[in-house]
């Protein structure tokens, strides 16, 4: 089940990652051009953030499906695991 919710997601995952790769592009040329324009910089922007926002979304969401599969046992790890790894980076 976990592969299936995953797979699912991957088009609109690979989608994404394709447009915000090309607008972030687009944010690095843009400002050594002869036609730079502030507005459409902002506009770049903008795009970027919002693309950004419904790719943690769906994450979010693809994480949650897959906690709403595991067991009591299975949540009880999870959790002790998150609080190893939150400690191991605050030791660093």
């Amino acid at each position: 089940k976990i592969f299936d919710i995953t797979y699912a997601q991957i088009p609109e995952m690979r989608k994404l990652h394709k447009e915000l790769r090309d607008l972030h592009q687009q944010q690095k040329t843009l400002p050594l051009s002869a036609e730079y324009d502030a507005g459409k910089m902002k506009k770049l922007v903008d795009a970027e953030t919002k693309l950004h926002a419904e790719k943690m979304l769906k994450m979010a969401e693809t994480h949650n499906k897959i906690y709403k599969l595991l067991t009591d046992e299975q949540r009880k790890e999870l959790a002790e695991r998150k609080e190893k790894r939150a400690e191991h980076r605050m030791s660093h």
